[in-house]
């Protein structure tokens, strides 16, 4: 994947993470969403906060290769909006479980 522009403040992020660390990071943070879960809700939440912060991990991937095809890359303002969407698709499967 690369930057929209060869110039732009996407440019500096894109291909810095590679998929191994990119899959760390979202076993992670899957495994901090359901700890904080059963801090929140006790074991029951357990697997609805886990299963928001996959569903939101998926529809950040599918922001994102829309973004990819749409601009042929990704900008600094495409990655802002990756982090808004992704926030906002887990809070509110939260908020709904």
């Amino acid at each position: 994947m690369a930057g929209a522009r060869e110039s732009g403040f996407g440019a500096l992020f894109v291909g810095v993470t590679g998929p191994p660390a990119a899959l760390v990071s979202a076993l992670l943070t899957t495994g901090i969403a359901a700890v904080a879960s059963w801090v929140a809700r006790g074991p029951q939440g357990t697997v609805g906060y886990a299963v928001a912060a996959l569903v939101a991990l998926a529809a950040s991937e599918g922001w994102r290769s829309h973004f990819a095809r749409r601009l042929g890359g990704l900008t600094g303002d495409t990655f802002g909006s990756l982090i808004e969407m992704t926030q906002a698709v887990f809070w509110v499967l939260v908020a709904l479980l």
